[in-house]
């Protein structure tokens, strides 16, 4: 039997479904296909989280002497500013993860963040599990869970962009991932949001809806 190997954050989790076990889109693709799967999303999830797990995961597949040609794998890449620490284990960063003030997000972003690292991490963790997956000939499909522009507000009233904007790196990463497999790299109309925006709809807390996971999955069975 072929194992689907998937990762995200809480939109390949399937948060706010009423039984994501087997409504969300890597189960609904499993099922169809006759296929093992292994979810490893977290809600919350970092890129950096997204790739150290998956790499961990790939290495030990192809360590066991399992057949690299009997995995599927897809990753949800989650927002650019996730971020994630070791303190006695793996932590992850986010604004409401450094304080509960409601200043929080302007010490974080103001002090911490800037959106060019942010970029430059990202491209790095998505080439390197590419990488990986292409020298081993493992078959695979990559998207980003939205278009990446969050705007925020302390209480200064000051304006806070969580952005995703590939003008902040140089355009040769760009030009060695393939977007055939990661089309929503560089089309934000393919992000799981906005595909769901389009054909189906979000839950009360922004999180794509059953409609939209069965429709994403057969989105990705068309690509993968």
């Amino acid at each position: 039997m072929r194992t689907l190997y998937a990762n995200g954050c809480s939109f390949t989790l399937g948060d706010e479904l009423i039984h994501p076990e087997v409504e969300r889109f890597p189960s609904i693709i499993a099922h169809t296909r006759n296929m093992f799967v292994t979810n490893e999303a977290r809600c919350g999830a970092g890129n950096e989280e997204i790739c150290r797990k998956t790499m961990n995961y790939l290495m030990e597949y192809i360590d066991s002497g399992k057949d690299p040609k009997d995995l599927d794998v897809i990753i949800g890449w989650s927002l650019v500013s996730r971020w994630e620490y070791y303190d006695e284990g793996w932590k992850g960063l986010t604004p409401n993860s450094v304080s509960n003030t409601q200043n929080a997000p302007y010490y974080y972003y103001g002090l911490f963040q800037s959106t060019e690292k942010d970029m430059l991490d990202f491209m790095w963790e998505v080439m390197v599990v590419e990488s990986f997956l292409k020298k081993h000939n493992i078959n695979y499909f990559f998207f980003k869970i939205d278009a990446g522009q969050h705007i925020m507000w302390n209480q200064t009233g000051a304006e806070i962009i969580d952005g995703f904007d590939l003008d902040k790196v140089n355009k040769l990463y760009v030009e060695n991932i393939d977007t055939n497999r990661f089309p929503s790299l560089i089309n934000p109309s393919e992000t799981f949001r906005e595909f769901s925006l389009e054909y189906a709809g979000l839950k009360p807390e922004h999180h794509p809806n059953e409609k939209a996971h069965e429709l994403f999955a057969e989105y990705i069975m068309d690509r993968l």
